[in-house]
């Protein structure tokens, strides 16, 4: 608490000022631009549920990290802690036609480690393809994924290929107990393959069985893989369709299998991916298929979908020397007894279609210039009573009669 009993921000809580805000608005808008070219259409779900949806769903290591609170009935609810329950059981609900293609975005709330520093409330972005199984389908999640990173100006990242069907039976391979699979599955998950051997060995494995599990768990180029036959391999048959899909959408060259992928979600039944980028240690997103989930609000439908993290997007931008594009305003000021006049060329000019900002108490021509420089302003228009002038930015308009130059624009603006 500070001085003047004023309380920060909760635990994991964080303000974004100007420039964050304008790099994640950034994402969001290229991500919607994307969407929209692959014809998918926006939901925008409630951002509380019931807390037995969220169980019922992501699973407990999920329903563990959700803030929840109480209504007027008694009843526990919660923040949505991810948005493909929300979205499912929206579009289960509904008497919705299928297939359909919807995307989102909006806030997630989930509570992180005490020592982490990632936020407690985030932006995802994603989309969800429902009632498709084909394996095209997973194939083109990835692939809009994909265009929304290339859309945002990411040059360089990887996308991990897995399928929990493979790591299911490869772990079966080492005849693991129930106990055992559940250490198994979160060893991977944090990336621990030292943990995991121990794991295996524990539970009698032999060493020739622990090397076949741990050389199946290797990542790999999918092009390699493809060249190098191993799925040809039975173990490998359930993905083989994802693949080719993946190189007819030419995703091939920047993904690679990776079985040791563990998403952090109860509900996925098959393909799995995440993506990594240069400088960030954990995922950026990811996603896979969870045919089964929709059947827990009453319908029988197949669906796959991902979900970005707008926060690890835009720091993914900025880590490889990109930024939101600067927005260009135009600031019009004011000398004293010009505010009227000031406010009417702010109107005339936001009716030609341009930004502007408008400050309308009196300052002198230095001031003007130190407001425009301080909000980034293109141009800056100073009114006087002789008339207005560009303090700053292109040639202006000095010596020009106010009247005759606002009367210009008025007409240009169809004011009269």
């Amino acid at each position: 608490m500070l001085e003047n009993g004023f309380r920060p921000l909760p635990d994991g809580m964080r303000d974004l000022p100007p420039e964050d805000a304008s790099i994640q608005r950034y994402v969001e808008s290229v991500a919607a631009r994307v969407m929209d070219s692959w014809g998918f259409t926006e939901v925008i779900p409630s951002t509380i549920q019931f807390n037995d949806e969220v169980s019922s769903g992501p699973g407990k290591y999920i329903e563990a990290k959700t803030y929840k609170f109480s209504d007027r009935r008694g009843r526990v609810l919660t923040l949505r802690p991810e948005m493909t329950v929300p979205v499912a059981r929206m579009v289960a609900t509904g008497g919705w036609s299928f297939p359909a293609k919807v995307w989102y975005r909006g806030s997630v709330f989930r509570m992180q480690e005490d020592r982490s520093s990632r936020p407690h409330e985030f932006t995802q972005v994603g989309a969800e393809v429902f009632g498709l199984s084909d394996p095209l389908a997973d194939a083109e999640i990835v692939a809009v994924c994909a265009d929304c990173l290339r859309a945002a100006g990411i040059g360089v990242f990887r996308i991990g290929i897995g399928d929990v069907r493979v790591t299911n039976r490869l772990l079966e391979q080492a005849r693991l107990g129930g106990e055992a699979v559940t250490q198994a599955l979160e060893a991977l998950q944090r990336r621990d393959m030292v943990l995991l051997k121990g794991i295996l060995g524990d539970a009698g494995a032999s060493p020739a069985v622990i090397d076949r599990i741990m050389e199946w768990l290797r990542p790999i180029p999918l092009r390699e893989a493809v060249e190098s036959g191993i799925l040809e391999d039975d173990t490998c048959s359930c993905i083989r369709g994802v693949v080719e899909g993946l190189r007819s959408f030419d995703i091939d060259r920047v993904a690679y299998l990776d079985m040791s992928i563990v998403r952090d979600m109860t509900y996925y039944t098959g393909m799995v991916f995440e993506v990594y980028g240069k400088g960030i240690g954990h995922a950026v997103g990811g996603g896979g298929r969870y045919d089964g989930l929709l059947e827990r609000f009453g319908i029988s439908q197949p669906a796959t979908g991902f979900a970005l993290g707008a926060p690890e997007v835009a720091e993914l931008i900025r880590e490889q020397g990109g930024t939101a594009p600067r927005k260009s305003v135009t600031l019009v000021t004011a000398s004293r007894g010009t505010a009227s006049q000031a406010a009417s060329l702010a109107r005339s000019l936001r009716a030609r279609g341009q930004r502007v900002r408008f400050d309308g108490d009196p300052v002198s021509r230095e001031e003007a210039a130190r407001r425009g420089a301080a909000v980034g302003a293109t141009s800056v228009l100073y009114v006087t009573p002789a008339g207005c002038e560009e303090v700053c930015g292109e040639p202006g308009l000095p010596g020009v009669a106010w009247a005759a130059w606002l009367a210009r624009y008025s007409e240009l603006a169809g004011i009269h």
